[in-house]
């Protein structure tokens, strides 16, 4: 522990205001001048070294108990967003790790200790107490009574058996003060028990006239330490780490169980007190009894009866396992049918609610929430998301396989294969991206090229519309499954989706999107699939975008058209071959589509960005306006008023951008090529705004050389032509 030496007011997030004489606990050093240290309120933050220095009379309960408030401080905070932020799962991790530190350093000081994160001082004293009480029993031996019947042989008969050898009577709760009920019971000292051993002698379980044994509905089991020999039985202390010095003995433990009983209106209830011991065994019965006849509930049906031998559970000493919190994320998407992401918090929310309200076990739910694996794990393929996916992908393969029903259908099998690809899409969308990723991947995605094989020769529309939303679906997982459909069958399908079946809208929709998917790496397009993407393919789409159908086709299917058209652009690096440039100098005006690019400009979106792991780096809106005004075929497509609203959108970013930009910089590219190539010198569209913000640019200290040649050149041409 370390106390403050003088009064310190901080304002900064992180950092701890304090009192001359506040506690601290000290969690990292590292910081030199400044400490990472948990006060008496439980905050966690920094303090300045020199403000604070260390207290040699502390003691190791009053270290635990600051500790222990800290974290459940943190999990209180937690609890009223349902989540833990990373800066409190550091700080847990740090306390948790604090208090194992403190608890190790004490080896040297043994003492008996009771596992409770919450125990008092005056706690401590009682069981001090209660180890001496032994000492002062009788030296006469008593002899054991039969031992309590456990699990199933534990039954009502058995009670009243024990009590017909004796004449029937009533204990009133002066016969046995230290019987405690309820709440109190469960809170109650070792040493009132160990005191209650040493007033009673063995009580035989009473029943009421007129009762039959066999409605005993709840009992309360409390295991205890027996009377020994006549010797003086003497304890041994207990190192704080449950370890010890040898011919140490076990701590004190005693557990206590109790069955509900139902028909009590009174909250009455059978208490029976024992502990086995290899030779002897005590059974001490207090009652309070209240009777029932239902039979279904009883004690062969309560959780205690798979309790071998009970005791009193040590946090600590708890070891958690591995993947605990994974598996509990695992069964819950089994049983609730929740996505990955909402079963991962919706485990850290119970954890973190049990800690906030059992504080006790705060350092068991934080060692659960640390075994969380984000990553990919070695058992994922046999995880229930991973079978059922492989055994959906091999259902399906069958069905591809079966070439007699493809070509003439035997038997209705489309609700059976609707079934498979919805499970599936569902699987693909809400399971761990990783177990999916692993699945497909197999025997070098042999399932993903399948399934383009049966999406080739399926014909029902509904069927081939969900393929396509899991083909989409996979895409996302990652880039090597985008590649693997790049040079499948499947782009080639879908390009002649899109001449020969316009007319469906739905399908067409998703038949452009999962190409678009397809088309954003911007990868060589192969050899197989550049022959079907001919001129007259792109001068189809513009043709559907400039004229649609109809208003819904307008309003649906343009803007996915347009991101195909996009994508495609992607791939051609060079002006001279790219077939899209070539399909526009010959249309000489695309109204529609030049404004909806203009507006996708404006934004700065870049629509063709689907996925995080795309390695193609330019933006595709940029990189196609730009294309058009590498030539001066192109240059002239936008109509001058169209034309004056890129100049005021280009001259707004080399503005607000800062020096270093890539974006300022790829802006100041299309402007020379728009000074040069277009008519702009002609109507000089805020001319002095320009080239004022030119000047700022080449001015700039902090410019990179690549901006300031760009604007030399900017302006050379604008002086060159005045």
């Amino acid at each position: 522990m370390y106390r403050a030496l003088y009064d310190y007011n901080s304002t900064r997030k992180g950092y701890l205001t304090f009192v001359k004489g506040d506690d601290f606990s000290l969690l990292d050093k590292k910081h030199g001048d400044w400490v990472l240290a948990q006060n008496g309120f439980g905050e966690v933050g920094y303090v300045p070294a020199t403000y604070i220095s260390k207290d040699e009379h502390s003691s190791l309960s009053q270290v635990v108990k600051s500790i222990d408030r800290a974290l459940q401080a943190i999990h209180y905070a937690a609890s009223s967003t349902g989540s833990l932020t990373h800066e409190q799962r550091e700080n847990l991790k740090s306390l948790t790790q604090h208090r194992e530190n403190v608890l190790k350093s004490a080896k040297s000081e043994p003492r008996v200790h009771i596992l409770n994160s919450a125990k008092s001082e005056s706690t401590e004293k009682k069981v001090q107490q209660s180890i001496s009480e032994p000492a002062r029993r009788t030296s006469s031996k008593r002899s054991a009574p039969p031992p309590p019947a456990r699990n199933s042989q534990l039954s009502s008969t058995d009670i009243s058996s024990s009590s017909s050898s004796s004449s029937t009577s009533t204990v009133s709760s002066s016969t046995s003060p230290s019987i405690q009920t309820d709440h109190e019971s469960s809170h109650s000292s070792s040493s009132s028990l160990l005191s209650e051993e040493s007033k009673q002698n063995e009580t035989k379980p009473i029943t009421t006239p007129g009762t039959n044994s066999s409605q005993i509905q709840g009992t309360r089991i409390r295991n205890h330490l027996n009377d020994i020999d006549t010797e003086s039985h003497q304890f041994s202390d207990v190192d704080v780490n449950g370890g010890g010095p040898e011919q140490k003995e076990e701590p004190i433990n005693f557990v206590e169980h109790q069955f509900e009983d139902v028909n009590s209106p009174t909250g009455n209830s059978y208490i029976v007190i024992s502990r086995d011991d290899s030779e002897t065994t005590v059974q001490r019965t207090l009652p309070a009894i209240q009777l029932s006849s239902s039979p279904s509930k009883n004690l062969q049906q309560s959780p205690s009866r798979f309790l071998k031998s009970p005791s009193v559970i040590n946090f600590e000493s708890i070891t958690v396992p591995g993947e605990m919190a994974s598996d509990m994320v695992e069964q819950l998407r089994e049983h609730t049918g929740l996505s990955y992401p909402k079963s991962c918090l919706a485990v850290e929310i119970v954890l973190g609610q049990v800690a906030a309200r059992l504080p006790q076990m705060a350092s068991v739910m934080d060692k659960i929430l640390m075994t969380f694996s984000e990553g990919e794990s070695k058992n994922e393929e046999s995880s229930y998301d991973g079978k059922t996916l492989q055994d959906l992908l091999t259902k399906l393969t069958e069905c591809k396989d079966d070439a007699q029903q493809r070509s003439w259908s035997l038997f209705a099998d489309q609700q059976t294969i609707s079934g498979y690809l919805d499970e599936l899409l569902s699987i693909l969308e809400n399971a761990k991206s990783s177990v999916c990723r692993k699945v497909i991947a197999k025997n070098r995605y042999e399932a993903l090229h399948n399934l383009v094989e049966y999406y080739q020769m399926e014909t029902r529309v509904s069927l081939r519309m969900t393929l396509l939303k899991c083909f989409g679906a996979m895409c996302s997982l990652e880039a090597s499954i985008v590649s693997n459909l790049l040079y499948s069958i499947l782009p080639l399908e879908l390009v002649s989706e899109i001449q020969n079946k316009y007319d469906n809208l739905p399908l067409l929709c998703y038949v452009a999107i999962v190409l678009s998917m397809i088309l954003s790496t911007g990868e060589p397009l192969p050899t197989s699939l550049s022959d079907h993407i001919t001129k007259r393919f792109i001068g189809f789409i513009f043709e559907l975008i400039e004229k649609p159908p109809s208003q819904q086709f307008e309003d649906e299917a343009s803007d996915q058209l347009i991101v195909v058209l996009l994508a495609l652009n992607l791939h051609y690096t060079e002006h001279t071959t790219n077939p899209v440039m070539e399909v526009l100098a010959d249309k000489g005006t695309v109204k529609t589509f030049t404004e909806k690019l203009l507006l996708l400009f404006n934004r700065g979106d870049d629509p063709v960005k689907m996925f995080e792991f795309q390695t193609c780096q330019q933006n595709s809106v940029m990189k196609f306006v730009t294309d058009l005004y590498r030539d001066k075929s192109t240059a002239s497509l936008l109509y001058t008023n169209d034309a004056k609203v890129l100049v005021d959108m280009i001259i707004r970013m080399l503005t607000d951008l800062q020096p270093g930009d890539e974006v300022r910089t790829n802006n100041l590219i299309l402007a020379n090529l728009f000074v040069e190539n277009s008519d702009y010198l002609e109507y000089k569209h805020r001319e002095s705004e320009f080239c004022r913000c030119l000047h700022n640019i080449l001015h700039e200290e902090s410019s990179q050389v690549e901006d300031k040649n760009i604007v030399g050149d900017i302006l050379d041409q604008i002086q060159d032509f005045t």
